[in-house]
């Protein structure tokens, strides 16, 4: 079940609250306290409520997640000082609300509750408090160095998303300008033909114009091949001359989790999982990951203007010479008039969301430069998407709707 971090810091403070009324509850039994019905009630019915934010599908406000930290250790502090007794042992129940805060917080709110804290433990710690000092410096000293490695996995983890993410959109744009180029120069190409044999055949005062026409276009055939040249240029270079082995498995992780990362939806279920026979592959990663995220992406993007979770699967099989990864999500459908027009370049239902319409269109023309290929088709409130992975790198699958050229078109 995918938590967002807020919900999962609600269940951290939950689960720690409920670990203090146990400790309460233990004072009593080896007959310390008298009674601690009332601050192990609070503190129970505070853990429930905690427990209960974790469920919740809207992000908590900054300014809110600051009050129930406060709360968490406003309520340590009073049933600490209920006892009557210094107990050392309630300072452990500190360290996660001051955690907490410390990851989630602003540092000045972070810094502001971590004092109050650090002003609770000295106030229920009788002199003389040497004692005090040490345990305080560990109050404040553990989870703000757990906090800074935290915040530094997170950052890290921020910038693989990124990198990935970035790498799927520069070889969507790059590939479509290489079939925008490709398509121009065609019509050039043609253009030229006709330009050339009118340069021959046309009468005396139309043969220069002809003539001007055939070497505007071969200039401008010239400057297109230049560009699609420098655009190959750029593909070739990020691809390496002999592509190494990799895994398919490893490759659905990392996809499922940058999606995950990037869209977080509180209620999701996703589950992947890759048949053990697949071997190692040796095509190229770079598309397949990029392919494989834009289909997720645009599953976590349904979930998110549908404001609920559902369930999300990918699996992954061998089917002869090829890895067959299907994702399905259930996150609304497809509307009919859209299944068509799915591979269209520039054809998006999400234009009020920066959408450009690149992502499944490039994703199936990247796959097929190896061999590959990619369907998506709605089914209820379901959609199924199936790539097609050849293990090793094939000849292309060229579409004939693609090119411009009347010789190359069939019906």
């Amino acid at each position: 079940m995918n938590l967002s971090a807020a919900a999962a810091g609600a269940a951290l403070r939950a689960a720690n609250i409920a670990l203090f009324v146990l400790w309460l509850w233990g004072l009593t039994q080896r007959g310390l306290l008298a009674s601690l019905l009332l601050p192990g009630a609070v503190a129970a019915l505070w853990a429930a409520g905690n427990a209960a934010l974790a469920f919740r599908r809207r992000e908590t406000p900054r300014v809110a997640e600051a009050a129930l930290i406060a709360g968490d250790l406003a309520l340590v502090w009073w049933a600490a000082s209920w006892t009557g007794t210094y107990q050392p042992d309630a300072l452990l129940a500190l360290l996660v609300p001051v955690f907490m805060a410390a990851v989630r917080l602003p540092p000045a709110w972070a810094a502001a509750l971590s004092g109050g804290a650090l002003a609770a433990w000295y106030g229920v710690t009788p002199p003389p408090r040497l004692d005090a000092a040490y345990r305080g410096v560990f109050l404040a000293a553990a989870p703000w160095g757990l906090a800074l490695f935290a915040r530094a996995a997170l950052r890290s983890r921020a910038a693989a998303v990124h990198e990935r993410t970035a790498l799927a959109k520069s070889l969507f744009f790059h590939e479509f300008l290489s079939l925008t180029l490709f398509q121009l120069r065609d019509y050039l190409v043609s253009m030229s033909s006709v330009s050339q044999h009118l340069e021959k055949t046309a009468a005396p005062p139309d043969r220069e114009l002809a003539g001007k026409l055939a070497r505007a276009i071969a200039e401008m055939t010239g400057k297109l091949s230049r560009m699609s040249d420098a655009v190959e240029a750029h593909t070739t270079t990020r691809r390496p001359s002999k592509a190494p082995a990799w895994s398919l498995a490893e490759l659905v992780r990392e996809c499922v989790d940058s999606a995950a990362a990037s869209y977080p939806v509180a209620g999701l279920h996703a589950r992947h999982w890759v048949d053990p026979r697949i071997p190692a592959l040796s095509g190229d990663r770079d598309a397949a990951a990029a392919a494989l995220t834009a289909v997720l992406e645009n599953s976590m993007e349904a979930f998110v203007l549908a404001g609920r979770g559902g369930h999300l699967s990918v699996s992954a099989m061998l089917d002869g010479e090829n890895a067959v990864l299907e994702c399905a999500d259930d996150a609304g459908g497809l509307p009919a008039a859209a299944e068509a027009e799915l591979f269209k370049p520039l054809f998006t239902t999400k234009s009020a969301r920066g959408g450009i319409g690149l992502g499944l269109a490039m994703a199936r023309r990247l796959l097929e430069r190896t061999g590959g290929t990619m369907s998506v088709r709605g089914e209820g409130g379901r959609v199924l998407a199936r790539l097609e992975l050849p293990l090793k790198a094939g000849l292309p699958r060229v579409r004939n709707e693609e090119s411009t050229w009347a010789g190359r078109r069939s019906s």
